[in-house]
């Protein structure tokens, strides 16, 4: 079964998020991690595809894509639109909120190995909302949601490996928080 490697991003907060630990009496911090990965987007009638840096996001219940960015797919021919049901215009994503459409695009996830080999999982068809509104802007082009999508039928999962010491590799913090994550199917 083929297995694709995801990669965390680190990013710091200001102020971090931080507790005390009860039994230690000592501060801890949650890091901020996100899983990133790459995906293939397409092929078109022309037999093109797009490379794009997306968001796995389980918080989300659907994929987000933003304005710019499926406007570009659109013209590609690579998004087929579909019927919004009836009241539901508008979406809240990061505290923003837009009105949207839904479209059906072909989404494959993929991993480049040294040297440059990609990897990829078999291309699946995502369902996703399209962003309305221009001036929304995502910490990601495309933030893949949980339903109708690239997880489907699939499996995330999230194996221990020993602490990296710092600097970790920029593309990838896991190691150095003693973890690594895959998707899987």
């Amino acid at each position: 079964m083929p297995r694709v490697r995801l990669f965390v991003r680190h990013h710091q907060p200001i102020p971090p998020l931080t507790y005390t630990d009860p039994g230690t009496g000592s501060a801890r911090e949650f890091p901020e991690l996100r899983l990133e990965t790459n995906v293939y987007i397409g092929p078109n009638r022309s037999g093109k595809s797009r490379l794009v840096l997306a968001l796995i996001d389980t918080g989300a219940f659907i994929t987000v894509i933003e304005h710019d960015e499926w406007r570009r797919l659109d013209r590609l021919g690579m998004i087929e639109h579909l019927h919004r049901p009836s009241g539901a215009t508008a979406t809240t994503i990061g505290g923003v909120r837009s009105r949207f459409d839904l479209g059906r695009l072909r989404m494959q996830v993929v991993e480049f190995r040294p040297p440059n080999r990609p990897v990829t999982l078999p291309p699946v068809s995502v369902v996703a909302q399209l962003l309305l509104d221009p001036a929304v802007r995502l910490p990601y082009p495309i933030i893949l949601g949980l339903h109708g999508g690239v997880l489907d039928s699939r499996r995330l999962g999230r194996d221990p490996v020993p602490p990296a010491p710092p600097p970790y590799p920029r593309h990838d913090a896991g190691p150095a928080f003693g973890q690594e994550w895959w998707l899987e199917g």
